[in-house]
Protein backbone atom coordinates (compact mmCIF):
# COMPACT_ATOMS: atom_id res chain seq x y z
CA UNK A 1 0.00 0.00 0.00
CA UNK A 2 1.26 3.47 -0.84
CA UNK A 3 -0.30 6.77 0.22
CA UNK A 4 0.95 10.26 -0.65
CA UNK A 5 -1.16 13.26 0.28
CA UNK A 6 -0.82 17.03 0.31
CA UNK A 7 -1.78 18.09 3.83
CA UNK A 8 -1.50 21.88 3.74
CA UNK A 9 -0.90 24.51 1.05
CA UNK A 10 0.95 27.67 1.89
CA UNK A 11 -1.49 30.51 1.12
CA UNK A 12 -0.52 32.50 -1.98
CA UNK A 13 2.40 30.19 -2.84
CA UNK A 14 1.35 27.42 -5.22
CA UNK A 15 3.34 24.21 -4.90
CA UNK A 16 4.56 25.06 -1.41
CA UNK A 17 3.39 23.42 1.77
CA UNK A 18 3.30 20.17 3.72
CA UNK A 19 2.73 16.68 2.35
CA UNK A 20 2.77 13.27 3.98
CA UNK A 21 3.53 9.79 2.74
CA UNK A 22 3.24 6.19 3.94
CA UNK A 23 4.10 2.77 2.52
CA UNK A 24 3.20 -0.60 4.02
CA UNK A 25 4.24 -4.03 2.81
CA UNK A 26 4.03 -7.57 4.04
CA UNK A 27 5.21 -10.92 2.72
CA UNK A 28 4.91 -14.56 3.81
CA UNK A 29 7.61 -15.13 6.43
CA UNK A 30 8.26 -18.73 5.37
CA UNK A 31 9.90 -17.59 2.09
CA UNK A 32 10.95 -13.95 2.54
CA UNK A 33 13.72 -12.37 4.58
CA UNK A 34 11.59 -9.31 5.36
CA UNK A 35 8.09 -10.15 6.60
CA UNK A 36 6.90 -6.59 7.25
CA UNK A 37 8.01 -3.13 6.17
CA UNK A 38 6.58 0.32 6.69
CA UNK A 39 7.80 3.86 6.23
CA UNK A 40 6.26 7.27 6.38
CA UNK A 41 6.99 10.88 6.93
CA UNK A 42 6.50 14.47 5.98
CA UNK A 43 7.97 16.79 3.35
CA UNK A 44 7.72 20.56 3.34
CA UNK A 45 8.35 22.46 0.09
CA UNK A 46 9.54 26.05 0.57
CA UNK A 47 10.17 25.93 4.31
CA UNK A 48 12.69 28.79 4.33
CA UNK A 49 11.84 32.28 3.01
CA UNK A 50 13.22 32.82 -0.50
CA UNK A 51 13.95 29.07 -0.96
CA UNK A 52 10.71 28.06 -2.72
CA UNK A 53 12.11 24.98 -4.49
CA UNK A 54 13.86 23.51 -1.44
CA UNK A 55 12.43 20.44 0.27
CA UNK A 56 12.76 19.56 3.97
CA UNK A 57 11.91 16.00 4.99
CA UNK A 58 11.41 13.94 8.12
CA UNK A 59 10.85 10.20 7.80
CA UNK A 60 10.70 6.95 9.74
CA UNK A 61 11.04 3.35 8.55
CA UNK A 62 10.58 -0.01 10.24
CA UNK A 63 11.72 -3.40 8.93
CA UNK A 64 10.79 -6.72 10.59
CA UNK A 65 12.77 -9.82 9.62
CA UNK A 66 11.09 -13.20 9.25
CA UNK A 67 11.11 -15.49 12.27
CA UNK A 68 11.70 -18.37 9.82
CA UNK A 69 15.26 -17.33 8.84
CA UNK A 70 17.93 -20.07 9.04
CA UNK A 71 21.71 -19.88 8.80
CA UNK A 72 23.74 -22.06 6.39
CA UNK A 73 23.59 -24.98 8.88
CA UNK A 74 19.79 -24.75 9.12
CA UNK A 75 19.82 -23.26 12.63
CA UNK A 76 17.15 -20.58 13.24
CA UNK A 77 18.57 -17.05 13.22
CA UNK A 78 17.61 -14.80 16.10
CA UNK A 79 15.70 -12.08 14.25
CA UNK A 80 14.61 -8.65 15.26
CA UNK A 81 13.73 -5.41 13.59
CA UNK A 82 15.51 -2.31 12.35
CA UNK A 83 14.11 1.21 12.52
CA UNK A 84 15.45 4.43 11.03
CA UNK A 85 14.64 8.06 11.77
CA UNK A 86 15.78 10.39 8.97
CA UNK A 87 16.08 14.15 8.56
CA UNK A 88 17.04 15.66 5.19
CA UNK A 89 17.05 18.97 3.33
CA UNK A 90 17.29 19.24 -0.46
CA UNK A 91 18.59 22.66 -1.54
CA UNK A 92 18.12 23.67 -5.19
CA UNK A 93 20.65 25.95 -6.85
CA UNK A 94 19.71 27.20 -10.31
CA UNK A 95 17.72 24.61 -12.27
CA UNK A 96 20.40 21.98 -12.49
CA UNK A 97 22.17 21.61 -9.13
CA UNK A 98 20.93 20.21 -5.82
CA UNK A 99 22.75 19.59 -2.55
CA UNK A 100 21.08 17.31 -0.03
CA UNK A 101 22.53 16.66 3.43
CA UNK A 102 20.99 13.69 5.22
CA UNK A 103 21.07 12.53 8.85
CA UNK A 104 19.84 9.10 9.94
CA UNK A 105 19.58 7.48 13.36
CA UNK A 106 19.44 3.68 13.02
CA UNK A 107 17.94 1.62 15.83
CA UNK A 108 19.31 -1.96 15.90
CA UNK A 109 21.32 -1.88 12.65
CA UNK A 110 21.20 -5.12 10.68
CA UNK A 111 18.07 -6.35 12.47
CA UNK A 112 19.44 -9.86 13.05
CA UNK A 113 21.52 -9.21 16.15
CA UNK A 114 21.15 -6.73 18.95
CA UNK A 115 23.59 -4.09 17.75
CA UNK A 116 24.42 -0.67 19.09
CA UNK A 117 22.42 2.14 17.48
CA UNK A 118 24.18 4.11 14.74
CA UNK A 119 24.22 7.63 13.36
CA UNK A 120 24.75 8.05 9.63
CA UNK A 121 25.51 11.36 7.95
CA UNK A 122 25.69 11.84 4.22
CA UNK A 123 25.39 14.37 1.47
CA UNK A 124 24.19 13.99 -2.11
CA UNK A 125 25.10 16.29 -4.98
CA UNK A 126 23.08 16.24 -8.20
CA UNK A 127 24.03 17.95 -11.42
CA UNK A 128 21.66 17.80 -14.41
CA UNK A 129 22.95 18.59 -17.88
CA UNK A 130 20.23 19.98 -20.11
Amino acid sequence: MIADQELWKEPGNPGQGLSGFMRLGGAPSDRNTVSFYMDGGFNYMGLLPGRTADLAGLGFSYTKLSGELRDSAGVPVQTHHEAILELTYQAHFHDSITVQPDLQYVFNPGASELSRDAIICGIRFTVSFR
